[in-house]
């Protein structure tokens, strides 16, 4: 890639980055607390519905995770 090209490219994508964030920030701004809340409640609500693994509940893998680093540190 030439170097000029990734110049450009490169100020592109901080002028792109910089015109996002802005328009979340306005985005943010102007929600309602009502708006705010039901966003949330339509997410949460997405984990609810989701079946679980009973086995979840009393195992994650952390543990056996955290033993395997363990191992390949030493």
């Amino acid at each position: 890639m030439k170097p000029e090209f990734s110049k450009a490219w490169l100020a592109q994508r901080r002028a792109g980055d910089a015109a996002v964030a802005r328009v979340n920030e306005e985005e943010l701004a102007a929600m309602t607390d009502e708006v705010a809340l039901a966003q949330i409640d339509a997410l949460l609500s997405l984990g609810a519905a989701s079946p679980q693994d009973p086995e979840r509940a009393t195992f994650s893998g952390f543990v056996i995770q955290q033993r395997l680093f363990a191992k390949a540190r030493r």
